[in-house]
């Protein structure tokens, strides 16, 4: 696999690339990510608070919706987040 510092590389180039543009960032995950959640184009779905990684939390829960964030680890790596919608109280 890929260092750490080249994986971040990758995805600052990708995220330069995709700006906020969502079928971009579908598209860049099917082509990149080793994650399960490629053949959705890197959709996990709805989430709660707890349920995956504080560093991924943080970004789901607290940052700007709409926008590409990242890069961020986890313990599966490097990883970009797109907030798609917030929902809830939380």
């Amino acid at each position: 696999g890929m260092t750490k510092e080249d994986a971040t590389a990758k995805l600052l180039e990708l995220k330069e690339q995709i700006g906020n543009d969502e079928a971009k960032f579908a598209d860049a995950a099917r082509e990149f990510s080793s994650c399960k959640s490629t053949k959705d184009g890197g959709d996990l779905g709805e989430f709660g608070p707890g349920v995956l990684w504080k560093s991924i939390d943080e970004i789901s829960f607290q940052k700007e919706v709409g926008v590409v964030h990242g890069p961020v680890s986890s313990p599966y790596g490097e990883h970009l987040v797109l907030v798609r919608e917030r929902t809830g109280d939380q």
